[in-house]
């Protein structure tokens, strides 16, 4: 998460999450690598939360790909918010919430945090 916030703190955003807010103006092979990326993402976060479920370091209910989903939404939609109010710190409230939720915000070194 700290590598979002860091953009943010800069002035900059996800270019894919901003691409996607283009998505129907875009051409054809530009939309397929947006969903591209988003894609693959979404499967490595996916097998994440699946390790980390297993190993009792994250919990959660559900596929870990909705969870992945949602976690993406969610990421994506804070540094919108954060970037809108000008707050970096809006965001990583956000984020860490989100990772209080899966069992990742203790003080260790977490999966999510792309810390372990």
């Amino acid at each position: 998460m700290a590598i979002y916030a860091g953009m943010l703190k800069s002035g900059r955003i996800c270019l894919c999450g901003m691409l996607a807010a283009e998505y129907n103006t875009l051409p054809a092979s530009m939309q397929e690598a947006i969903r591209a990326f988003f894609d693959f993402n979404e499967r490595w976060l996916a097998g994440v939360l699946e390790s980390g479920r297993r190993d009792g370091t994250l919990a959660f209910d559900g596929r870990p790909e909705e969870s992945a989903r949602a976690i993406t939404s969610a990421i994506e939609g804070a540094m919108l918010l954060a970037r809108l109010y000008g707050r970096a710190e809006q965001f990583t409230s956000a984020a860490q919430r989100l990772l209080k939720d899966f069992g990742a915000g203790g003080t260790g070194r977490s999966k999510l945090n792309g810390d372990g």
